[in-house]
C-alpha cells in the first residue's frame, strides 16, 4: 500500500465513530482506549508488555512499527517513560503526534524509520515493544538484529505478533513459524513465548462487527477506505486458522 492510500486509509479510520464500536463491543473491558484505528492489542497485553519491561520514569521506551502511535503511548503514560516511536509512514505518524505528544513525559517522539534502520544510536533503549507490526519486517533476523544495537544489554524487547503458517494474501505477510530463531540469532534470551489468549475470536467478532454495520460504515469511511476494509473483515477470518497470536518477551545479551 502505497503512503497516499496508507493516509487515506488511517485518516477514514481515525474519524470513524462507528469502527470505534466495533471494536468496544468485540473487547468490552479490555479495549484499551486511544489505541485504534485498526489495532487489535488488549488492556491485557500492554500491561504485560509494560511490566515485562519495568521502565522507571524517565526511562527510554522505543515503539517499533507504531503506526498511529496509542499503544506505546499507553505504556509510556502508565511508566513515565519517554516514547520513541518509529514507523515507516508518514501518514501515521502525523496521526501520532497529533493524538498522543501531549500528555507524553517530556522529550518523547515520533521519528521516521524501518525495522531494520532504526534513527538511533546504538545502546539507546531500556526498552523496546511493538504490537502486531514485526509480521511486516521484510528481515525478520535484520529487524532483530538492529533491535538489540539499540537496546542497553540487559534490556527486553517485549511484543506482540502473529505467526503466519502460511503466506497471507489480506496481509502480504508471511509465513512465520516461530520468532524465536531469529531472536535467538540476535543474541536474545527468550523469556516469555506465549499464545495470546482469546485473541481468534475477539477477531473474528471485529470482521463480524464490520460487515454488520456495513452501511454506516460506508459512509464514513467512504471510498476507497471502505471497500477495502469491507475486503479485509470478508477475506481475513477464514485465514485465521493458518495463524497465531503470541506475547513474546526477550532479553538482550
Amino acid at each position: 500500500m502505497d503512503e497516499t492510500l496508507f493516509r487515506i486509509m488511517f485518516e477514514a479510520q481515525e474519524n470513524s465513530p462507528t469502527l470505534r464500536e466495533v471494536w468496544r463491543d468485540a473487547y468490552l473491558d479490555d479495549y484499551p482506549e486511544g489505541t485504534d484505528p485498526l489495532s487489535f492489542v488488549t488492556k491485557r497485553d500492554l500491561n504485560q508488555i509494560g511490566g515485562a519491561l519495568a521502565l522507571r520514569p524517565g526511562a527510554s521506551l522505543v515503539d517499533i512499527g507504531c503506526g498511529a502511535g496509542g499503544p506505546g503511548a499507553c505504556v509510556a503514560r502508565a511508566s513515565g517513560a519517554r516514547l520513541t516511536g518509529v514507523d515507516a509512514s508518514e501518514a501515521a505518524l502525523a496521526i501520532a503526534q497529533r493524538r498522543h505528544l501531549i500528555g507524553l513525559p517530556d522529550g518523547s517522539r515520533f521519528l521516521r524509520g524501518t525495522f531494520s534502520s532504526i534513527p538511533l544510536p546504538d545502546r539507546f533503549a531500556d526498552g523496546v515493544m511493538s504490537t502486531d507490526a514485526l509480521l511486516f519486517a521484510p528481515d525478520l533476523p535484520a529487524a532483530f538484529r538492529e533491535v538489540a544495537r539499540i537496546l542497553k544489554p540487559g534490556c527486553r524487547l517485549a511484543f506482540t505478533s502473529f505467526e503466519l503458517r502460511t503466506r497471507s494474501a489480506t496481509l502480504s505477510a508471511g509465513p512465520i513459524l516461530d520468532y524465536r530463531p531469529a531472536l535467538e540469532g540476535a543474541g536474545f534470551s527468550i523469556q516469555i513465548y506465549l499464545e495470546a489468549p482469546d485473541w481468534e475470536s475477539r477477531m473474528r467478532a471485529v470482521f463480524s462487527g464490520i460487515l454488520e454495520r456495513k452501511g454506516r460504515l460506508a459512509q464514513e469511511l467512504g471510498e476507497p477506505a471502505g471497500p477495502i476494509t469491507f475486503a479485509w473483515a470478508t477475506l481475513r477470518p477464514p485465514e485465521l486458522g493458518e495463524s497465531r497470536r503470541v506475547i513474546v518477551v526477550a532479553q538482550c545479551e
